[in-house]
């Protein structure tokens, strides 16, 4: 199945109530456009009608998207969409998604520039996430310091379904206690190791 398919099915289950004599974007082809647009770092509505622009021949090849909408389109279609049912499509295309894919879960602690400077933030922030090998998130721990990624990702090791996964790490978390929970929940890993451990 396709990945066109695969949106075309779940965002298919959410009721479209605009009045269809002044339908030019199908709802379908509006959320395909948004998720594919924020999939990309894309986050702000203008931004998205930019990038759609953009990308114009591509979306229509690859997803049937053959007209852009405009910003107050997109606004009004995100004002009257039911979001539960758009929770659910999100989250059944991801997990279809994740389910199609190779059994790799990395997970990597990045610091979040200019948190330092916010003044209710003491330090830089950092952020561990868990992610497929598509890119796609499927956990994630805020945490302090750089010191604090190792609970953070044995506490993301107990939160995730890693059964027969191959998780990855950086030589930071070549630790007894993390191998020996990724073995407990029937997991494999591979570890960079330095000399130094």
């Amino acid at each position: 199945m396709s990945l066109n398919e695969v949106f075309n099915m779940y965002f298919g289950i959410i009721d479209d109530d605009r009045c269809e004599v002044n339908v030019l974007h199908p709802l379908i082809n509006v959320l395909k456009l948004c998720l594919i647009a924020t999939l990309c770092g894309v986050d702000e509505l203008d931004k998205i009608v930019d990038y759609g622009k953009n990308k114009k021949e591509f979306l229509e090849k690859e997803f049937e998207i053959k007209d852009i909408p405009s910003k107050p389109t997109l606004t009004r279609i995100f004002a009257m969409i039911d979001s539960k049912m758009l929770s659910l499509s999100m989250a059944c295309i991801l997990s279809h998604i994740i389910a199609t894919t190779p059994e790799q879960i990395m997970l990597d602690g990045k610091a979040i520039r200019s948190t330092d400077a916010i003044k209710s933030i003491e330090k830089m922030m950092n952020i561990v996430t868990a992610y497929t090998d598509t890119g796609i998130a499927i956990g994630q721990k805020t945490v302090d310091s750089k010191s604090n990624e190792i609970p953070a990702v044995r506490e993301l090791i107990e939160m995730l379904d890693i059964e027969g996964k191959v998780l990855t790490m950086d030589a930071m978390h070549c630790q007894k206690e993390t191998v020996e929970k990724i073995i407990n929940n029937k997991g494999d890993y591979v570890v960079q190791l330095k000399a130094n451990q």
